[in-house]
């Protein structure tokens, strides 16, 4: 990332003093309508809420949770304030969703990149360097004026908007192969070999291994994630466990869930019903990667739009980014097999027959006749149709600088974008290839053995060469990085030849308009050869092609940074996706390094630019009231009856002395406040103990009565069962 950022200050805002003080509700309304932030992490720096002369410490700071889509986080310097606000936040039944912490000293308590919106009306010793440190690109400052600039105007109240803008070195991912031209390259030269942890989501793990991949689709662009995710339950095989697929959207920085949208009739019923109805799922093998490639290419996202079908057979819709609303559907389209958009145009590609079934081997091919439709993006309107005279194949459609490329029987075919008017066709020579690129003004056709290079305007052949052949599971990829295109990977023995496994990978660039080789890379003890390739395909940015043999493996194209990394996967069918500066590694199903593997749908960062400051332990630690009060500090716990710790004790015996009767009788009932989830309980001393994870509170209660004796509230999480000592 630059290391100088351009403030865009768009305006100054002057709020008239009314004789009647607005509500807090109509407040945050009218910053969040201001600001155009529609969902996120949300920070109120001075949670007092001097602002609204309300009085009253957190109204502000909770109105700002306008609905689910907002996380609040509520920071002030003085004590007494946070104390006020937890009580209304918790009084409203919003703490966890709306959460407040004492701010101390100069520095804001988050990551790089993790703040959508921050308001305050005093920013006290906090730079507004640190404001847009902690901002997400597109973020939105909103902070009142200094008393001097209110004097100097007159009336009112001056809010000055400051947006951090979008860095130029980093990329969006719009399309399964990063755009409508297939070239899965990413231009982001911020996405390195991972080192830090941006942010984690569920679920730990996706459903099974051998059921279809949980996992479906992965884009993303205006700043945010969307995949189609199965949440049905983990670790059960059963034909009477329904899917439950969704289309979901969550910040691409904080990863906040922002909306989810159902998909009833999607999954195996619809792509894959007789390899599986009335099927022992027990005896199931490799169905992780049953699902058909096309699901990959129903999920395009550009700018505010987001375009999906919202069924397996469904058409094309529009749908608003920001909230999954329904903007448009396109009925015309119906069944939309995939989804391309570039230069204000929408492609779908529409075949009259159903897919053929999964339960033949991977890429069968559908039969039938296609049809391409150029759609406004903005209306939804059919700007034209188009036969294709024949069936065009998975991945044999690509859009770039104007024009529609694919390939349909043995012909390579070129149509207008605007008009879908066909402006040039000629015999491909390898019209059953794997995989089709354009990109740099060149369109290119991966056979399995064979390149071969088309001028994109004219449709005049460049060049056809054998290249080598790929083994070991590596998928069809194609990367065009700068004037060179990759035919990704292959495994090599000692002597440089190909190889079916190995721990040396090659890669091979060729020049785009003449195929002459430009550049050699092998890289010896890279990858794990004891192991097949991930069950999906490779990516790339401008410097690193990032394969999925093991891991993942970063082969630099600029340097020898070359690195491997077992311990990140992504999911079968899908795999990871290098965007944003990072890399976004979805949930998988695999067995393989459990011990080491790091799980959850998380978004992984490079190395920092510059060290983090280290923070004096006077400000990290706080002393509470009890602090130093504790006269004998060996545990007083003695009683054999008691577990005092999550697994009883601190060997994690799990097991307990105690005589537990066969029949059992509910003795209390409680209902805590706040969120739902709860910790186990702990017990010793006549007390049980249990923690509101999201609630970030400890509960005390009468172990015999259920009594509340008294609760405390943390700066964060309580994730684990309190510990008793």
């Amino acid at each position: 990332m630059k290391n100088t950022l351009t403030l865009a200050v768009l305006c100054l805002l002057t709020v008239p003093v009314a004789a009647a003080v607005p509500a807090s509700e109509a407040e945050a309304r009218d910053i969040l309508k201001a600001t155009g932030v529609r969902g996120g992490l949300v920070v109120h720096l001075g949670c007092g809420d001097p602002s609204t002369g309300s009085g009253q410490a957190g109204k502000l700071t909770a109105a700002l949770r306008a609905s689910d889509a907002y996380t609040v986080h509520g920071l002030d310097a003085a004590a007494a304030n946070v104390a006020a606000a937890r009580k209304y936040v918790a009084s409203l039944g919003l703490y966890g969703s709306v959460s407040v912490e004492r701010l101390t000293g100069p520095r804001l308590p988050y990551a790089d990149n993790l703040v959508n919106l921050l308001v305050s009306d005093d920013l006290g010793e906090v730079k507004i360097g640190e404001v847009l440190r902690v901002l997400v690109p597109g973020g939105v400052a909103y902070v009142k004026a200094p008393a001097s600039v209110k004097a100097a105007v007159g009336k009112g109240e001056i809010w000055k908007i400051t947006v951090k803008p979008m860095p130029e070195d980093i990329d969006a991912w719009g399309h399964y192969l990063h755009d409508a031209g297939n070239n899965a390259v990413a231009q982001d030269t911020v996405v390195g070999p991972p080192r830090r942890l941006q942010w984690v989501a569920p679920p730990l793990w996706l459903r099974s291994h051998e059921t279809a991949s949980g996992i479906q689709a992965q884009i993303a662009a205006g700043g945010r994630l969307f995949y189609i995710f199965d949440e049905g339950p983990v670790g059960i095989v059963d034909e009477r466990l329904p899917g439950r697929w969704s289309i979901v959207c969550r910040d691409a920085f904080n990863g906040k869930l922002l909306w989810k949208r159902p998909m009833p009739n999607w999954g195996w019923r619809q792509w894959g019903k007789s390899r599986f109805e009335g099927k022992d799922w027990t005896a199931l093998r490799a169905a992780r990667v049953s699902g058909p490639v096309e699901a990959q290419r129903r999920l395009v996202a550009e700018g505010d739009r987001l375009y999906a079908t919202l069924g397996f057979r469904a058409p094309l819709s529009i749908l608003d980014a920001a909230t999954g609303k329904v903007l448009a559907t396109v009925k015309q389209t119906q069944p939309t097999h995939e989804i391309l958009a570039s230069g204000g145009v929408v492609v779908a590609h529409v075949k009259a027959s159903a897919q053929a079934p999964a339960g033949k081997r991977r890429g069968a091919k559908p039969a039938g006749s296609s049809i391409l439709v150029g759609v406004n993006p903005k209306t939804g309107k059919v700007l034209w149709k188009t036969p294709t005279g024949g069936d065009v194949r998975m991945l044999h459609l690509a859009v770039a600088d104007g024009r529609v490329f694919y390939v349909a029987g043995k012909n390579l075919t070129c149509l207008d974008l605007k008009s879908g008017k066909k402006r040039w066709q000629t015999p491909a020579k390898t019209p059953g290839g794997r995989n089709l690129v354009a990109a740099g003004g060149v369109v290119l056709i991966l056979g399995s053995t064979t390149l071969e290079s088309y001028d994109a305007a004219k449709g005049t052949l460049l060049w056809h060469k054998k290249i080598p052949p790929r083994s070991g599971g590596e998928g069809p990829d194609l990367f065009v990085v700068g004037d060179l295109v990759w035919p990704g990977m292959i495994p090599v023995d000692k002597a440089g030849k190909p190889s079916r496994k190995s721990d040396r990978a090659m890669a091979l660039g060729f020049d785009l308009r003449t195929g002459k080789q430009k550049k050699r890379i092998v890289v010896n003890n890279f990858r794990s050869p004891e192991h097949h390739h991930r069950c999906y395909r490779n990516k790339a940015t401008s410097r690193y092609i990032i394969s999925g043999m093991e891991g993942v493996e970063f082969l630099d194209l600029q340097a020898d940074g070359h690195e491997q990394n077992n311990w990140l996967r992504g999911a079968c069918k899908e795999g990871i996706m290098p965007c944003y500066g990072m890399l976004y590694v979805p949930a998988d199903q695999c067995f393989c390094q459990p011990g080491g593997k790091l799980l959850g749908y998380t978004a992984i960062a490079p190395a920092a630019p510059k060290p983090t400051p280290p923070v004096a332990d006077a400000r990290r630690l706080e002393k509470g009231p009890a602090y130093g009060s504790l006269v004998n500090r060996q545990s007083a716990i003695v009683n054999p009856s008691a577990w005092p710790t999550y697994r009883h004790d601190s060997a994690r015996h799990g097991s307990t002395t105690a005589s537990v009767g066969a029949d059992v009788t509910k003795s209390w009932r409680v209902k805590l406040g706040g969120a739902a989830r709860l910790t186990q309980p702990v017990t010793a001393g006549g007390r049980l103990f249990v923690a509101s994870i999201d609630a970030h509170t400890v509960h005390a209660l009468d172990a015999a009565t259920g009594k509340r004796l008294w609760q405390f509230t943390a700066g964060g999480r309580v994730d684990s069962a309190p510990t008793l000592h």
